[in-house]
């Protein structure tokens, strides 16, 4: 049997590499793999070599969708459930904070911000702003919401409104194709004459 390429001081490496590129993965929306993992594990050690970087990568890949839309080719976006238990898990640690901050020294996309929004109860994704989403039936803030709600899990301070949010939703949509709106755009049959 041909001996460990990787030996324990590389996989313990290995270990802290992928767990700090899964807590910052966590806090971004779709991303470049392999910007996030010259960001966040330049100094995985010495002698850090192809076959570790294909290791941490590869373990990576595991907790994210790396298919997105062909126009954002090349793209990864971390599984929402992977995303929640690791939110929860810097949440508890107390290194949630640390990583928002580090997350917010760069430049940020729009599904980002919210996320970072939701996160610490900032506009346009607060507590209020959600409430009035729900109140008003703003669909394109109660989508907002959803989704950022659905990445950030019980962490956000608002998340016991998602189910208000996903029936505010719900019924906006139902009372647009009630009154004819968007019958087309979801595939129905127009009325017969």
């Amino acid at each position: 049997m041909a001996p460990n390429p990787i030996g324990k001081k590389t996989a313990r490496s290995i270990d802290e590499a992928y767990d700090r590129l899964c807590r910052h993965a966590a806090v971004c929306a779709a991303f470049h793999p392999s910007g996030l993992l010259r960001t966040v594990c330049g100094d995985i050690g010495d002698g850090a070599d192809r076959l570790s970087i294909a290791v941490i990568a590869s373990r990576l890949s595991d907790v994210c969708n790396t298919k997105l839309l062909p126009l954002e080719a090349g793209l990864w976006l971390m599984r929402s459930g992977d995303r929640r238990r690791t939110l929860q898990v810097m949440h508890a640690d107390g290194s949630l904070g640390d990583m928002i901050a580090w997350r917010r020294s760069f430049e940020m996309d729009g599904e980002t911000a919210n996320l970072i929004a939701i996160l610490l109860d900032e506009a346009p994704l607060a507590r209020a702003d959600i409430e009035a989403a729900i109140r008003t039936g703003d669909e394109d803030a109660l989508l907002m919401a959803e989704l950022a709600l659905s990445w950030a899990g019980e962490v956000a301070p608002s998340y016991d409104l998602r189910d208000a949010v996903r029936g505010a939703y719900e019924a906006t949509i139902r009372a647009q194709l009630a009154g004819g709106e968007g019958e087309q755009a979801i595939g129905a049959s127009p009325p017969a004459p």
